[in-house]
């Protein structure tokens, strides 16, 4: 395989990235059905955030809506890798965990451990969402 048969298999947008999280669940055995009526959503809070920076160097400046607001390419690449390695986690943590359901003493205790996963899987849903979103093709290529 060639860098350029990779390259190709990066998915183009968030939506083409949906379809590869339904493959991972499969390849790791967790059955989307287990999940029930829930929805992975993007909860964000923007309302709330406010408007401008709350601390450090550009603290009381605008926060950046796109990422060539960022003024250095050093603080790019800081979010992207904080980002990729906190969805990374949050992946791994589910494909860790994934026997707890068929060894779960309880199914009280089968419930919490589905639960846990499920918000892990969320979470990791919510930073691909703003790798594919907010970075483009090189958040593409960072995504897990």
């Amino acid at each position: 395989m060639n860098e350029t048969d990779v390259v190709e298999k990066y998915p183009t947008n968030f939506e083409a990235w949906i379809q590869e999280f339904s493959e991972w669940q499969t390849r790791i055995g967790f059955d989307p059905s287990w999940l029930g009526d829930y929805r992975f959503d993007i909860k964000f809070d923007w309302d709330t955030a406010g408007s401008e920076i709350e601390f450090g160097d550009f603290s009381g400046m605008p926060k950046w809506e796109r990422r060539m607001q960022i003024p250095q390419q050093n603080i790019r690449d800081a979010i992207i890798n904080m980002v990729s390695v906190q969805g990374d986690t949050e992946f791994a943590s589910v494909e860790q965990q994934n026997h707890l359901l068929a060894s779960a003493p309880t199914e009280y205790d089968r419930k919490s451990a589905l639960r846990i996963m499920c918000e892990e899987q969320r979470h990791g849903w919510q930073m691909a969402y703003l790798l594919c979103t907010f970075f483009g093709e090189q958040g593409v290529r960072q995504r897990w």
